[in-house]
């Protein structure tokens, strides 16, 4: 497998013609990468090892349960960097396979990993429900994860296949092709997802599980923040200067977006396999979660509800400024993926700040805050005429609205009903993973993009500002 991943890797610059000799043209960017390519494997390579032997000495420190929970997460960013990682390589590389609509399919392309992710949840849904026991024996956990990783990584060698080889040339062949492996991406982090956020509730006690889901809600953002900025960082050091790709097989952005998908998933792959620890009981619950005085469902059912709202807000924010970027203002892939990863970043200090005086207000005031700073951001999205002024608005919207997220997981992942009840911890899971990934997810690439190109950005930054409106109205329910 890694010798697989390193001819792909290395393929992007040698970029042989098909009699086996290098083009001249390329010659040049050839020997100026090769050793810059050499240390960036080397140093990685290294900086892994240095983390595995760290990990290693920390789980014996940890309890299971804690320790479990912990590697969930670095799921959890593998699987945000495998979505937001093609925002900037989605437009062109729809463009060179000569789809119509390029801006539409593109968005379809970013949103299908969502909904290929809802059917992964069902998928193991449909596991954990036929064999309850499993959540007694750490190595099926284990397994479904490793199960998910590893379609995760077929699908973006089959990415790779398609950036490398794809054309206009042969129909609608290839980009049938690359919607099977994003398929096959999206269902496998699905299924990793829906262990994740079982796991928060069978392997916490109630008290300690709304900072939990604060701690994956976090971790969604650094991934989905780190995908554009590692993509980006790669770009800028690796591109062959002077040249823009103009087909699927010269697209450069294209190559190394999955070409960084392939290293990261097989590294997090290979982390997962050494180190989730084996546990054969599941860690004791000092509180069952109880119905909320006598409202626990439509609790339930309205924290589901604004959840998938937020993610239509936030995937239709990642996708549409790239797109804006992109052909509005004609920015270059580097510093789109540089500045886009950065503010989505943002949720780290702004998570560090609420966390100073979280204690001191309710979570539902909190929440209609967080929503109303978000509505505000929408009006200035819409006004902003210059790209500064749309990214000062995402740098709002999105920490807020991730922020109000996670409380609000944390009032769901604190009112699920005992196991056996229709709306016990999978079932509850399995539909906000539905709803939220397959609707709200889905949707927020697609119909925002595709409403910058008929109707334009006010139109957009209208549509944000009334999803956030259901949101606080909401907030009223709980």
């Amino acid at each position: 497998m890694s010798r697989e991943a390193w001819k792909a890797f290395s393929h992007v610059f040698t970029d042989p013609s098909p009699n086996g000799n290098l083009k001249p043209a390329h010659t040049s960017a050839v020997f100026s990468n090769i050793p810059l390519v050499t240390l960036f494997v080397v140093t990685a390579v290294l900086g892994l090892v240095a983390l595995g032997s760290a990990a290693a000495t920390w789980r014996d420190r940890t309890c299971p349960a804690s320790f479990a929970l912990y590697v969930n997460l670095m799921i959890c960013v593998q699987g945000f960097i495998n979505y937001s990682s093609v925002i900037l390589c989605a437009y062109p590389l729809c463009m060179t396979l000569g789809t119509t609509n390029a801006a539409s399919m593109s968005g379809f392309f970013i949103g299908v990993y969502m909904t290929a992710s809802a059917v992964g949840t069902a998928a193991c849904w449909m596991i954990l429900n036929t064999f309850p026991d499993a959540w007694n024996t750490g190595g099926v956990k284990k397994k479904l994860l490793l199960g998910g990783l590893s379609c995760q990584l077929l699908g973006a060698f089959g990415f790779l296949k398609v950036a490398w080889e794809g054309s206009d040339t042969d129909g609608n062949s290839w980009i049938y092709f690359l919607m099977a492996a994003r398929v096959l991406q999206g269902f496998g982090h699905g299924m990793n997802d829906q262990v994740m956020k079982c796991c928060i509730v069978k392997l916490s006690p109630v008290v300690d599980r709304p900072i939990h889901s604060l701690n994956k809600f976090v971790a969604n953002t650094a991934g989905i923040g780190s995908g554009p900025i590692l993509v980006a960082v790669v770009f800028f050091f690796f591109r062959r200067p002077h040249e823009e790709a103009l087909s699927a097989g010269e697209s450069q952005i294209s190559i190394i977006t999955a070409n960084l998908q392939c290293w990261t998933t097989a590294a997090v792959l290979a982390a997962t396999a050494l180190l989730f620890p084996e546990m054969k009981v599941v860690a004791p619950d000092d509180g069952k979660a109880v119905p909320a005085r006598g409202h626990g469902a439509v609790v339930l059912a309205v924290c589901i509800l604004m959840d998938a709202l937020r993610a239509f807000i936030v995937s239709g924010v990642e996708s549409a400024t790239c797109l804006l970027l992109q052909e509005k203002f004609e920015w270059n892939h580097d510093s789109i993926g540089f500045c886009i990863g950065v503010t989505f970043c943002l949720v780290a200090p702004v998570y560090i700040l609420h966390r100073q005086y979280h204690d001191a207000v309710r979570d539902i005031t909190l929440m209609r805050l967080y929503t109303t700073l978000g509505i505000l951001a929408a009006v200035l999205l819409g006004a902003a005429t210059q790209p500064q002024g749309i990214l000062a608005a995402d740098s709002v919207i999105f920490p807020t609205t991730y922020l109000a997220g996670a409380l609000n997981m944390g009032i769901l992942n604190s009112n699920v009903f005992p196991d056996g009840s229709f709306l016990d911890a999978n079932n509850v899971m399995l539909i906000n993973g539905l709803i939220s990934n397959g609707v709200g997810r889905f949707g927020g690439p697609v119909f925002s993009r595709s409403l910058i190109a008929d109707l334009g950005q006010k139109a957009y930054a209208a549509c944000q500002a009334f999803a956030m409106g259901g949101v606080l109205a909401g907030t009223s329910m709980l």
